[in-house]
């Protein structure tokens, strides 16, 4: 009974909480890159991302150029959230595996709070919601 153990919990579904760098460095995430080609492993400075890239940036679903000299490769981001025993992918399991997805999926979020916000401060409209002049 209760829940399951925390290294059988898959790292996409740990998402909300590792939204973004900030989320990620304060919930004390490990983040590496990973070569596909070179298999290069770098640690990620997630306070140097913040600062270089802002505190909303994501790595879920993208990848990046390889720092190896000579390499062409691209590196997939990975991560290992508080209680999991190894790396994993950033990659959410229902999405496509396109850069920026979770860029997309929080500015849509975040508009349609803006919007329901907006509506809520104008107040209710009136009576049959057109003017009769």
């Amino acid at each position: 009974m209760g829940s399951r153990n925390a290294d059988r919990i898959p790292l996409s579904d740990r998402y909300l909480l590792g939204r973004n760098v900030v989320d990620m460095y304060e919930r004390r995430w490990e983040v590496i890159s990973h070569c596909l080609a070179c298999g290069l492993n770098m640690a990620v400075d997630l306070r140097l991302v913040a600062r270089v890239s802002g505190p909303a940036t994501s790595l879920w679903n993208r990848t990046a150029r390889c720092r190896r000299i000579g390499c062409a490769g691209r590196v997939e981001f990975q991560a290992k959230a508080p209680g999991m025993t190894g790396y994993e992918p950033l990659r959410t399991h229902d999405q496509p595996d396109r850069p920026g997805w979770a860029q997309q999926q929080l500015a849509k979020r975040a508009a349609a709070e803006a919007a329901e916000h907006a509506a809520r401060r104008r107040g209710p409209s009136p009576a049959g919601g057109h003017d009769d002049a």
